[in-house]
């Protein structure tokens, strides 16, 4: 039977697999995931027409879940081999207008996030992008999240407002930046690079040898939330109001 604790070999390879697993972990720290407490709505902008796709593990590593993505298209994936929850997501990037006071005090607002996407949620987004002939670069929408605890954290219900206009849109940028490099969409493909299959391995806690099928299976009906709380202004607990700020 598995100890709780480890000497000798054993224990300097378990502290060095959990040094590994937290470098791995700390390296995915990418940009924040807009998302909404429950029964909570907000106001955001599209800053390209969503049409990135490809599937996300969830996989827990103590209580928390993390977002990994699936490599099955192009090789062995250890978590679909294990059995990991598994959702085929949309993504796109979005400016947040919502506004959050975070523990320190310090206000956030228009912050540039990326819009996770899957199931309801994705499907709407889908069918708002064929209303809009298929374009939805600066398009205002208003999103709510049901009151449901099982509801999708980015919301499910989708509504068209308006579009921007370029400089409209530049104005939200931060005054340190460069507007129109900063309207432009976040870097799907870096902000999701796949670990290998190697990497994977290590995360599980598996090393060469493949875990059996019942570990970090997640039950979690929604995954999509930062690697840690304190990454994102405005957690679970504290107050938030629609700003309107359109």
């Amino acid at each position: 039977m598995a100890e709780w604790y480890a000497t000798g070999k054993e224990g300097k390879d378990r502290e060095e697999q959990f040094e590994e697993q937290r470098a791995l972990l700390a390296s995915r720290r990418g940009a924040f995931w807009f998302r909404l407490r429950q029964g909570e709505a907000a106001k955001l902008t599209l800053l390209d027409t969503p049409d990135f796709r490809f599937r996300l593990h969830s996989f827990k590593i103590g209580e928390r879940d993390f977002p990994f993505t699936c490599i099955s298209d192009i090789g062995p994936c250890p978590m679909c081999i294990a059995g990991v929850s598994v959702s085929s997501v949309l993504v796109g990037t979005c400016i947040n207008h919502n506004s959050y006071v975070a523990k320190n005090g310090k206000e956030y607002k228009n912050q540039k996030q990326l819009l996770v996407l899957k199931s309801t949620a994705k499907k709407v987004i889908d069918k708002l992008t064929k209303r809009q002939k298929g374009d939805l670069r600066f398009a205002v929408l208003e999103v709510e999240r049901d009151k449901d605890q099982k509801s999708l954290r980015t919301g499910e219900i989708f509504e068209f407002v308006k579009k921007l206009s370029e400089e409209k849109v530049k104005g939200f940028a931060p005054t340190d930046v460069d507007a129109a490099e900063w309207i432009k969409p976040l870097d799907y493909a870096t902000e999701f690079a796949p670990l290998t299959e190697a990497e994977m391995m290590k995360i599980m806690g598996g090393g060469t040898t493949m875990p059996p099928k019942s570990v970090g299976v997640s039950v979690d009906e929604d995954p999509f939330s930062e690697l840690d709380e304190d990454n994102s202004p405005g957690g679970d607990d504290e107050p938030s109001s629609v700003q309107d700020l359109i």
